[in-house]
Formats: structure tokens, sequence, C-alpha cells
């Protein structure tokens, strides 16, 4: 049985101050995703949350015998931002609880868990505070696409999908291989594992060494394949920062792996169109 997986975050928590004067005072600034804690207000958020969903998505493996339910996956978020290991407060029968800690704990793995964290407002301004978090993930019926559209109504300047253009007459054994499978640009599937394993690898690259600057667009890159199917003169076409140019090239010599040519076939050229956010 295939599943759906929907998440929302809960924040079932206030975070509060009281200053020498004895009156309560309580604002608060919730945790929000590292890479989304340059957006004003409500747009962290949404960046956040929908960043979570995409990643949930490419983690999460549901169970066969999963039954519809809620499980629900808590950490702790320290002062500094970084996330505590994670752990099951709620489960569900078939191994929904499990999928979900376990996807939590490669995410948090594999470095995506880095946060802007909460904080309280006192007279001397804002003071970061730890925060429980708690990350409700439900289980229904449906499918992968669905789960897409979703996260693409949560976050709509991430609808546009990595798509990849070709020559008519060149050999697919020439191409590129995607983690060493053959990439076959007619199929949706394709372009749904190239776009999900190239946003996984940035995520670690950038992660790893973030840029300096905040930056939004969609970068047409083009690449030349030698007659061994190698691919050489990564090219981009588009004017972006100069730290970002080398995060992509990172990122593409990762996924990207020499294709098989056969004998005689020239060389040829690939272009890909990546929708790269970048904050």
């Amino acid at each position: 049985m295939r599943l759906l997986m929907f998440f929302s975050v809960l924040l079932p928590f206030l975070l509060s101050a009281q200053p020498e004067d004895g009156l309560w005072h309580h604002r608060e600034r919730m945790p929000v995703l590292a890479q989304c804690a340059a957006l004003p207000g409500a747009e962290a958020k949404q960046c956040s949350d929908a960043t979570m969903f995409r990643l949930l998505a490419i983690y999460l493996k549901s169970p066969e015998n999963c039954i519809e339910g809620m499980a629900v996956v808590s950490f702790k978020i320290d002062e500094r931002g970084i996330a505590q290991a994670p752990f099951l407060v709620r489960d569900i029968p078939g191994g929904g609880g499990e999928a979900a800690l376990a996807a939590m704990e490669a995410i948090r793995a594999d470095g995506h868990l880095r946060y802007r964290p909460g904080a309280i407002l006192l007279k001397d301004g804002w003071k970061p505070v730890e925060v429980q978090w708690n990350m409700p993930v439900r289980f229904s019926l449906g499918t992968h696409e669905k789960m897409l559209e979703k996260a693409e109504e949560w976050y709509p300047h991430d609808r546009e999908r990595v798509k990849l253009t070709t020559p008519r007459a060149l050999s697919k054994t020439t191409l590129p291989k995607l983690c060493d499978l053959p990439i076959n640009p007619e199929t949706s599937a394709w372009t749904e594992t190239f776009s999900a394993a190239f946003h996984q690898q940035f995520a670690k690259v950038i992660t790893a060494k973030p840029v300096a600057s905040p930056w939004y667009g969609k970068v047409d890159v083009h690449l030349s394949l030698d007659e061994e199917g190698k691919v050489t003169n990564v090219t981009f076409l588009d004017e972006i920062p100069a730290d970002l140019t080398s995060l992509l090239r990172e990122t593409l010599s990762v996924i990207l792996r020499p294709g098989s040519s056969q004998e005689g076939d020239p060389a040829a050229a690939v272009l890909l169109e990546l929708p790269v956010l970048v904050r």
C-alpha cells in the first residue's frame, strides 16, 4: 500500500520571561531553518515548513503495513540552533512511528537540521532559548506526486522542476549518468529522480559551505560531453555569485557520472535547467 505523508509543525509551547518589574511580558521568536532565516516573519516560517516537508519527502520510507494516522517526533533545538537527537512521542501501528523517527535521524545526521534558534525579547534585546520541537507526521493514502504538489502549494517559488534538454540526434548511451543510473529525460520518473537527487546533494553542500548572499533564480548549465561520455566544460549561462558557482559545480560532480558511449559517437552537449533557491 502506497502512503502519502503529510506533516505540519505544531508549536505547543510559549516562550516567556518575567522581568524585574514583576509584570509578565511574552514576545517570542520561533526557530526556523537557517537557510530561511533571512526572510521576513511569516515567509520565513513558510519557507522552513516547506523545506522540511521536502526533506521528509526524500528521506521518509513508508512501511508497507502502516495504517493511516499521525506519528509525532520530538527534538530539542538548543540556544545555538542545533537540533538534538530526536525521539518518538507518539507511534501508530504498522511501523509509521519508527519510519518517521528514522527519517528525522537521517535528516539530522546529514546536517539539515540547522536553525536560527528560538528567542524571547527582553529589555536588552533577543535572548536565544532552548525549544522543544514537536513534529507530527501524518500518514494517509495517496501518491508521491500529490505530496510534491502539496509542498508546492506551501512554497510557490519552488514549483519549477529541474528540466533537461538534449539534441534529438544524441544517443542516450553517450549521456552522463545520475548516481550511476542511465539518464532518460523522456520519462517524468527520471526527472523527479534527478530533481530529488540534485536538491538533496545541494542541501548537503550548501549546509557545509553556505553562500555569502541570499539568492534565488533559475540557472542554465551547459555541459559538454566528450566521445567517452565524460562531462566536461561545465558552463553557467546565467550571471550568478561566484561562491554559488563553485557549490553548483561540486553538486553536479557528485551526482553525475560518465556515461558509456558507443564507438563513433560524436561529442555532444547537454543543457540542464536548474531552479536554485539559496537563502
